[in-house]
């Protein structure tokens, strides 16, 4: 294997990956603002041709079911709401990241991507914390394994091979080979993309949340959403039932005072609502 890189070298070999998901830091701040309208949106949005191209095709696709097509980005904030035009913009700019590839495995990442935002989503909405950001913080959860994969190729998917029997043992692995783990790469690379900390922190800690720590709630749901689409993930759509309980897992339903069987519902309910994870994989292609 060749010379192990820096942090910064990461920072730029991530760089190459995609610059996209840099608007949505700036859509996720006029989200946020009270005192913000629908034209800021629409500016931000509008202001990149290929993003503009495929938000106004996934406006216009059979699962939106619009009665007449959209005709420009304001036209399809005003039809379709300005939070569900923001989330077929972060799913465009997310799949321009993970599905740019070359390598098939990197593909793969997608749609557990695309389902733990699902689920992230529906814990948001029921544990009143901001859906937008949780969404995207979910959405790029991952998005370290798209880097190391990005400059290791195949030697890191053997990584990821040896820790199958034992997943927990991934990142372990992933720091003694390539000298960071995909969780920290995540948060360290969406800190530098200048994503709001709660984001880059639950990206960073989502597989080791504790109760307390900074920004506990957006880490713990993330880690919970990612443990659901996980299941569906690679158990199969419809039938997947959810992995036995890790130290982690617990330590995430803590902070909520969750059960074990109030994330069996919310699998239940992100398998039943598969339709929008298949119809948001299509977003970016």
């Amino acid at each position: 294997m060749a010379k192990l890189l820096t942090t910064d070298e990461y920072l730029q070999v991530a760089d190459r990956l995609s610059t996209a998901p840099r608007i949505l830091p700036r859509l996720l701040d006029v989200l946020a603002d009270p005192a913000s309208d629908m034209s800021q949106v629409v500016e931000l949005i509008s202001f990149d041709p290929g993003l503009t191209s495929k938000v106004l095709r996934a406006s216009n696709s059979a699962f939106v079911g619009l009665p007449e097509p959209a005709r420009d980005v304001s036209e399809a904030v005003n039809l379709l709401g300005v939070n569900f035009i923001y989330q077929l913009a972060a799913t465009a700019c997310g799949a321009s990241t993970f599905q740019s590839r070359s390598d098939n495995k990197t593909n793969t990442l997608w749609p557990q991507a695309v389902t733990t935002a699902l689920a992230a989503q529906l814990l948001a909405e029921d544990l009143k914390l901001e859906q937008g950001l949780l969404f995207t913080a979910a959405l790029l959860h991952d998005i370290g394994k798209a880097v190391l994969a990005e400059q290791w190729k195949s030697d890191y998917w053997r990584v990821v091979e040896q820790s199958r029997s034992e997943p927990s043992l991934l990142l372990e692995l992933e720091k003694s080979a390539f000298a960071v783990n995909h969780a920290e790469l995540g948060g360290r690379l969406l800190a530098h993309w200048k994503f709001p900390p709660a984001i880059a922190a639950s990206v960073w800690h989502h597989h080791e949340p504790l109760p307390g720590m900074p920004f506990a709630q957006q880490t713990a749901c993330v880690a919970l959403a990612d443990a659901v689409a996980e299941a569906i993930t690679e158990q199969g759509q419809g039938s997947a039932k959810l992995y036995p309980p890790t130290p982690a897992r617990q330590n995430a339903l803590a902070v909520f005072g969750l059960t074990e069987d109030d994330l069996k519902r919310y699998l239940e309910r992100t398998q039943e609502n598969f339709e929008f994870v298949n119809a948001m994989c299509q977003v970016g292609l």
